[in-house]
Parts: structure tokens; C-alpha cells; sequence
């Protein structure tokens, strides 16, 4: 297939990292079936974040704003719902209001599609450039403030603006496990980022043995502030911790490892013997693919926790520690360090969303099998 000279927009919620690791596994696949197609990732993630999971031949620029208010994290597992609210609606006033240089730049770049992983701004501008638009989810912010209007009505008025524009988007992606159906949209498999590096490898990085085991320690994309640490000092397992650190260092039986480290993070899972953690669906669907076991921590008040859940379970990966129980280290001792996993391949939905994202673009196109 001849290469097609286009540039996709690809607008990413900053929520987590799972919206950011999903669409990295798309960008990488729509890269390998055509090394035409050029990106403009709109996001507020660094530069850092995109230049260590793409793929080096990947021609993007990475456009910095906001693309959604979701929810004000307080913290990785708290949110403040009031400051939410008064966000969201002075954001719903005018979604394209202050973004005339992003939509100029867009226009100058010809932009010919937008991609959008939950970012209700990126559907509106796909609007105003006279393109199509993708809607990848799995779920949508409408849907997480639905049981929230109880606690606070303005909330009914901004999820029905929300859906209405989500219902807007030429094509919707809904990526197992979604949170709700939608009649008009095209469900796929769990997208993961395809690991790199053997375990050996990993571990030599990380100044470990290739015999030696540990267990991997995170809260995805929001920084935390760990209360156990001097309780895994005297452990005799291993611990990878994944956070808010200025640089890599090894204290006794305990790695710390910036958030923004050069290791790719599904290397790190498939290395560790399994992980423990706040569950977003990045991290859990890494686990899932590597075949790995996760003890998370589920939130209460996040809807999509309860769809996460029900998948853990059902697949028959993982198991519940409480808030409580993280904070203060007691999962420590309940670790299961012999039952490893039965190995089993994983299909991942990222060739097919390649290939239904430039079906809109380029009638015919196939991306490469992974053989």
C-alpha cells in the first residue's frame, strides 16, 4: 500500500496514563502499516512521556494543553467534586474557547482526522477542521458523573452536553471492558502496549539478578505519597516503586523509579513477579496481558472501578486490598509469591482500531499481521 501523507490530530485525556498508553499502542500500529501518517498528539503530558513509548520513527509533535477537566484529583485515589464542578462549567461555556492558535496550527498542519481518547474538546474541533472524528473509550466522563448528580445537580446539565457531543463522533471505539454499551459502536479486545525488553534485561537495569523476583509498586499516572516504604525495608522480597522520585535509586531491597523513568512500564510488569497498586486501566490490562497477578486498590467513588473490578475477577488475575491496607504496608506480608500465573496469549484490539481509524481516512487500508 502506497504511504498516505495525512497528519491525525490525537487528542489524549491526562487522567491517569491509561488514556496515554492506549493510544500510544494505536499511534505505534497506525505507524507500522503506513510511516506516512504524522500525529499531533494535544495532550498535557511532557514530551518525555511520548518520546519514550512511541516509537522512534514516529513523526509527532506533541501539542501541550488541556483536553478535559475530568475529575480534581486531590490525590491518586481522592477528588475534590466542588472544584470539579465549577471547572467543568465555566470549560462547557465555550470548549474551543482559547484554542484559535491550536485549531490555526491544526489547519496549517492539514490536519485530515482526529482521534479522541475521552476528550470532548477534541470532537468539537474536529467539527470547526470539516473532518471525521474517532471516539476511542471506555468509558466517557458523562457516564462517571451520572451518580454524582445527587451530590450535585449542576452535574445533569453538563453530562447531557457531554453525551451529546461524545454521540457526535463519526466512529466509536469501545474498548473492553467498557463501562457501557453503545449501539453505534464498534467493540474490540483490550489495548496494551506490546513489551520490548526481556525480563533479563529488566532486571540487569535494575541492578537485580536474573534469579532474583520483585514485586512492582504504582499508582499509575498521579503522583503519591507512599507511607509503607520503611515497611518493605524489611522485607526480604524485592520492590520496584514507581512514583514521585527525582531520579532511580536503590535503597537495600527497594528500586525508586521516576514516573517518567526511560523503562518501558509493561517491560517492568512482565519482569516483576507481580503488582501491587492503585488499578486504572493501564496498569491493569498490563498486568493482564503479561500475565501477571495485580493487588489493587479499587476506588469507591470512581464509577469505572466496578467495571475493572468485575474483569479482574472474571479473568481471575488479581485480588482487592483496601486503601488502608496500602497505606500502612499489611498487604505486605499477604503476598503470594509462589502462584505465578498460567501463561496465555493476549489478543491486543490495537490492530483492529488502526485499521477501522484508517478505514476512515484511506479506504483499504491493512496494517501489518503479527506474525
Amino acid at each position: 500500500m502506497k504511504d498516505v501523507p495525512q497528519t491525525i490530530a490525537y487528542f489524549v485525556s491526562s487522567h491517569g496514563f491509561g488514556h496515554a498508553t492506549r493510544s500510544v499502542a494505536i499511534i505505534n500500529e497506525i505507524h507500522e502499516g503506513n510511516k506516512g501518517v504524522k500525529f499531533i498528539i494535544v495532550s498535557n503530558l511532557p514530551d518525555l512521556f511520548w518520546k519514550n513509548n512511541l516509537r522512534p520513527s514516529v513523526d509527532f509533535k506533541n501539542y501541550q494543553t488541556q483536553t478535559d477537566i475530568g475529575l480534581v484529583q486531590t490525590d491518586s485515589f481522592h477528588f475534590d467534586l466542588e472544584k470539579t464542578v465549577s471547572l467543568l462549567e465555566k470549560y462547557l461555556k465555550e470548549l474551543t474557547n482559547g484554542l484559535k492558535n491550536l485549531f490555526d496550527f491544526l489547519l496549517k498542519s492539514e490536519a485530515c482526522h482526529v482521534i479522541c481518547d475521552i476528550s470532548p474538546i477534541g470532537i468539537q474541533v474536529a467539527k470547526l477542521l470539516n473532518v471525521k472524528c474517532t471516539l476511542v473509550e471506555n468509558f466517557t466522563w458523562d457516564w462517571i458523573y451520572e451518580p454524582l448528580i445527587t451530590k450535585n445537580e449542576k452535574l445533569y446539565a453538563i453530562s447531557q452536553k457531554l453525551k451529546n457531543i461524545y454521540d457526535s463522533a463519526d466512529l466509536r471505539i469501545q474498548v473492553r471492558p467498557f463501562c457501557e454499551f453503545h449501539p453505534n459502536g464498534i467493540q474490540i479486545e483490550p489495548i496494551y502496549r506490546p513489551f520490548n525488553k526481556p525480563p533479563r534485561v529488566i532486571k540487569k537495569q535494575l541492578g537485580l539478578d536474573e534469579g532474583q523476583d520483585f514485586v512492582l509498586v504504582s499508582t499509575g499516572g498521579i503522583a503519591y505519597q507512599y507511607k509503607f516504604l520503611d515497611s518493605l525495608k524489611n522485607s526480604k522480597q524485592n520492590f520496584v516503586i514507581c512514583g514521585d522520585f527525582p531520579k532511580m535509586k536503590t535503597i537495600r531491597n527497594v528500586v525508586l523509579l521516576p514516573m517518567y523513568s526511560s523503562f518501558h512500564f509493561p517491560d517492568l510488569v512482565r519482569a516483576s513477579n507481580q503488582v501491587v497498586g492503585k488499578v486504572g486501566y493501564g496498569t491493569m490490562i498490563e498486568c493482564w496481558a503479561a500475565n501477571r497477578k495485580l493487588h489493587g486498590v479499587f476506588r469507591d467513588d470512581f464509577r469505572e472501578s466496578a467495571i475493572l473490578k468485575k474483569f479482574i475477577m472474571a479473568e481471575g488475575f488479581g485480588k482487592e486490598i483496601t486503601l488502608d491496607q496500602f497505606n500502612s504496608g499489611d498487604w505486605i506480608i499477604d503476598l503470594d509469591l509462589t502462584g505465578l500465573l498460567v501463561s496465555k496469549f493476549k489478543t491486543n484490539g490495537n490492530e483492529l482500531a488502526a485499521r477501522e481509524i484508517m478505514e476512515q481516512i484511506s479506504p483499504g487500508f491493512e496494517p501489518p499481521t503479527n506474525n
